[in-house]
């Protein structure tokens, strides 16, 4: 921290300007305000604060000796506009990113498949810690396997650490997974009511119904990667739901519906159902997040695509929204 770097990037619409600032802390997490974060797209990547007044986003971040360590991405202002905190994706991440892409044509992600929530003092307290530490297990993702809950871990531990690194924050442990590789293990400590227990568990891949780590109430669980084109966060539908609205297994359910996205104002977080992606022909029935993330993949910015969706009132019946991605 306190090193100064440049951030190339084109605030205002003014291509390849560069400004100067101080990375005034890394790591940076819930403490964000997502109503002041201005982003460039819909990937969350736990960025790492870098002070920027001029909102230089969308470029590369370079330190003094003319070495890239980030790509700016996004910035937390009072008005809305180029003028604040920007924050940069680590040059580490990028590279993981860039060489998935490369290898394998796509990012794979690596998942221990828990739902987190930032450790409370009373968190602290029952674990007989003497300060606030480390995440608390809410859920399992799925909530009937995936690898944390496979290798032993229980709803209410507390995860302290992670291959090795103290784990203070949600986005601290989401950081720690993401450097590592689909297929490792990585050694897991947490507090279970006093008592530390450690744990193998061996990384996933990310499918379209797995997280990293999922806060409900930060920035980052405003967005499902299977359906980030759309701005979508989307779940499997509960059966008894299915059940009552006789979907003959087909749906996913709108969670979450990101305010830039093309789904704003169109469709209802909570309340629609995705049934069927009828355009990009041929028509497709979308029984899984991965269905639709499958359907959408390949859309570019300006294609369109075709949604038949249902409402959970069952009163109001189908209806079809088309969207335009970047729209």
């Amino acid at each position: 921290m306190g090193e100064w770097v440049l951030a190339v990037g084109n605030p205002l619409g003014l291509d390849f300007t560069v400004t100067a600032g101080i990375i005034s802390a890394k790591g940076r997490g819930q403490e964000i305000n997502p109503a002041q974060l201005r982003q460039l797209h819909d990937l969350r990547l736990h960025p790492d604060g870098c002070r920027d007044q001029s909102g230089q986003l969308g470029g590369p971040l370079i330190n003094m000796r003319g070495e890239v360590i980030g790509l700016n991405s996004a910035i937390a202002s009072q008005t809305g506009y180029y003028s604040g905190y920007g924050f940069a994706i680590p040059i580490t991440l990028v590279k993981n990113v860039s060489d998935d892409l490369i290898k394998e044509g796509r990012v794979r992600l690596p998942v221990m498949g828990v739902s987190v929530t930032p450790a409370l003092p009373e968190d602290a307290g029952i674990n007989g810690l003497s300060r606030v530490v480390g995440v608390k297990v809410m859920g399992f993702t799925p909530a009937d396997a995936g690898p944390a809950k496979t290798a032993g871990i229980e709803v209410g531990d507390l995860i302290i650490t992670v291959d090795g690194k103290p784990v203070d924050r949600v986005s601290s442990l989401q950081r720690i997974v993401r450097m590592r590789k689909v297929g490792e293990r990585i050694p897991v400590e947490v507090m279970r009511f006093g008592t530390k227990k450690r744990f193998d568990v061996r990384l996933e891949e990310a499918n379209a119904t797995n997280r990293l780590a999922v806060n409900p109430e930060s920035p980052e669980a405003a967005t499902n990667p299977s359906a980030g084109k759309l701005g979508l966060t989307v779940e499997a539908l509960p059966a008894d739901i299915a059940a009552r609205l006789r979907t003959n297994g087909r749906g996913v359910r709108v969670s979450d519906v990101s305010e830039d996205g093309p789904a704003r104002d169109k469709i209802a977080a909570g309340s629609d159902i995705v049934l069927a992606v009828l355009y990009p022909t041929p028509r497709r029935d979308v029984r899984s997040v991965g269905d639709l993330q499958s359907a959408v993949s390949t859309l570019k910015d300006g294609d369109y695509v075709s949604l038949l969706l249902q409402s959970m009132d069952p009163r109001l019946g189908q209806r079809v929204v088309n969207l335009r991605i970047g729209g």
